[in-house]
């Protein structure tokens, strides 16, 4: 059924969705329409709140960035994220703007403990961190880290690219930015996807 999607999509709605002739208005019915189905789906009551992108490599780029800019202090980050992210906070932050968060030999998730130890200490603006590991697959503790940068006030990304399609998504449109993939969970690939916090819809 998604690659039959897929192949409507290409065949019939190609045009340019911001063009003012029937055919783009119509593509970009279509469009709406799939927002408002992936909102549904992730429990989002807002599809504005979904911002369509090439890939989840897009969109933890876009979120990297823009948390860059917008919030002082370090970004909390594992040793074991997905390059994508890595290496755009690297570029954003920089070293010295970036906080390491621990990760457990034996598990490789990472220590919520040592995150909320790091939360105390003070220096730190906002954290990202990836739901599922794409390489060693171990499910990371995404709802206790949530929790914890609620309670701290501290925005949160969270790569959900290995998660959606996989695993419960429970509260995962409430961790504030979400990034995902399209072709992970049945899509095509060059689609994906940011969710951005409720109070971010209309300005990011």
């Amino acid at each position: 059924s998604a690659r039959e999607a897929w192949l409507e999509a290409a065949e019939r709605h190609w045009h340019n969705p911001s063009g003012l002739y029937r055919e783009a208005g119509e593509a970009r019915r279509v469009l709406e329409d799939w927002r408002e189905a992936l909102a549904d789906h992730l429990g989002i009551g807002e599809p504005e709140r979904v911002v369509f992108t090439s890939g989840a490599t897009e969109a933890n780029n876009a979120v990297i960035r823009h948390l860059s800019e917008s919030v002082p202090g370090a970004l909390a980050l594992s040793g074991i994220e997905h390059p994508s992210v890595a290496a755009a906070a690297e570029t954003c932050f920089g070293p010295a703007r970036i906080r390491p968060l621990p990760v457990d030999a034996g598990t490789g998730r990472i220590d919520p403990a040592a995150l909320e130890e790091a939360l105390r200490g003070g220096g730190i603006g906002a954290v990202s961190a990836m739901a599922a590991n794409n390489e060693t697959g171990a499910l990371q503790p995404w709802p206790e880290i949530v929790a914890l940068c609620r309670g701290a006030g501290l925005p949160l990304h969270v790569d959900a690219a290995q998660w959606i399609g996989k695993c419960p998504l429970g509260d995962l449109a409430g961790a504030g930015y979400v990034t995902g993939s399209g072709h992970k969970f049945g899509g095509g690939k060059g689609a994906g996807f940011l969710v951005l916090p409720e109070e971010e819809a209309s300005s990011f």
